[in-house]
């Protein structure tokens, strides 16, 4: 059963950059060898070699968050700061100044930081 739940978390770290790389190559006018190197240049920066290199973050940030979860990686993140010598209120401005984290993934963040600073 191990190794099944595995391949399930590969395939979906390979899932989010097929995603994305088939919404822009579907979406870019192309068609053939022209709708491949659009599709890769616009997805990041630097060209095709940027998109290739942001659809390989996106799996595995996709892969990382399928085997452990949202929680664990907050917790691990927040982990990492505490061990950089980061003080509790150094990492709840920078949450609070990242306006595409929701109010409610603020208020867990603010919560799991009193958590490790108790």
């Amino acid at each position: 059963m191990i190794i099944m739940d595995n391949v399930l978390n590969k395939l979906v770290g390979l899932g989010i950059p097929g995603l994305i790389f088939f919404y822009v190559f579907a979406t870019c006018g192309y068609y053939g060898a022209a709708a491949i190197t659009f599709s890769l240049a616009a997805i990041g920066p630097g060209g095709m070699i940027g998109g290739v290199a942001t659809l390989v973050l996106a799996g595995l940030i996709s892969s990382a968050l399928a085997e452990y979860g949202f929680d664990k990686l907050n917790e691990a993140i927040v982990n990492e700061f505490k061990n950089r010598g980061k003080s509790k209120e150094d990492i709840l401005n920078w949450i609070n100044s990242r306006w595409y984290i929701s109010g409610s993934k603020k208020a867990y963040l603010r919560e799991l930081i009193n958590e490790y600073y108790s």
